[in-house]
Formats: structure tokens, sequence, C-alpha cells
């Protein structure tokens, strides 16, 4: 069985670039406004705990996941910054990073060529962005990038 890093230079430089985008992102999620879309949600459905279909505000806005999760951290933390709605997206992310890393790792690339596939499937910023905003899509980018490795192995081991 492969291990997630197969040398320590590889380890540490997945790891620098992990914690340098997290650092990122936690930055922007803390000091960036929300922008309408994440209004919208907030007062919508996060606010006011009304996420389930039907109960609340019919709009298409609605990311259920997204929603309960925000949800939850306001009621956890309250509404403090503009972090707390955030925060289901942003926890997502390593989840994201490491399903990625994964699956180029099955394509058995040479250090050079995984860190630059990494690079081109983890840093673009329209997909970061995912990551810091309050609307769900990095949830279900993470999510989906994770079936697809899951789906890998099992194909790989069959079980």
């Amino acid at each position: 069985m492969k291990t997630f890093f197969e040398n320590r230079t590889e380890g540490f430089i997945a790891l620098f670039l992990f914690l340098v985008l997290w650092t990122y992102l936690w930055l922007r999620a803390i000091y960036v406004p929300l922008v309408h879309d994440e209004l919208v949600t907030l007062h919508a459905y996060m606010l006011n705990g009304k996420w389930l279909p039907f109960q609340g505000f019919l709009d298409a806005n609605n990311h259920l996941l997204n929603s309960a999760f925000g949800a939850f951290f306001i009621q956890l933390f309250g509404y403090k910054t503009y972090l707390i709605p955030r925060l289901p997206n942003l926890l997502c992310f390593p989840i994201y990073f490491g399903s990625t890393f994964l699956i180029l790792k099955k394509l058995e690339l040479k250090n050079i060529a995984l860190f630059g596939a990494l690079a081109l499937f983890v840093f673009p910023p329209y997909m970061l962005e995912f990551f810091a905003l309050a609307r769900g899509y990095g949830m279900a980018i993470a999510f989906f990038k994770l079936a697809l490795q899951a789906f890998m192995e099992f194909t790989e081991n069959q079980k």
C-alpha cells in the first residue's frame, strides 16, 4: 500500500502549498465583505434556521448542506464576523486538496509534474474563491473530488 507521501521532500512541499493556500482562504474569508448571494443565503436560510426545502424562502439560492452547516455554525458561535457563514466551505478545502493530491499521485507523475498538475487543479483563483464564500460550491467540489478519488480506489482495489 502506498503512503500519502512517498518521500519527505514531496510531503513538505505539499504541506507548504496546502498551508499557504489555506491561510490565504482564511484571511479572505475573514476580511472580504459578503457578496450579494452570500447575503441572501445568510438572511433567508442561515440566520433564521429555515434551510429545509419548503420550510422557508423558496429560491434556487439554497444549497442545503451549506445552509444547514452555516446555520449550525451561527447557532454555535453567533454571527460576529464574515467568517462564520463561510466556515462550511472553508473547512472542506483540506478534503479538496487531499483528494486532488491523491488523484494526481495515482497518475504516478514525477515530482515536478505532480506539483505542476496540483497547481493547475488547485491554484486557479476562481477555484479557490469557492472555498472562501458561503455559497456551497466549495463543498460540492470537495465532495465530488473525494467521491472521484474513492471511485478510483475502488476500481483499483475492488473493495
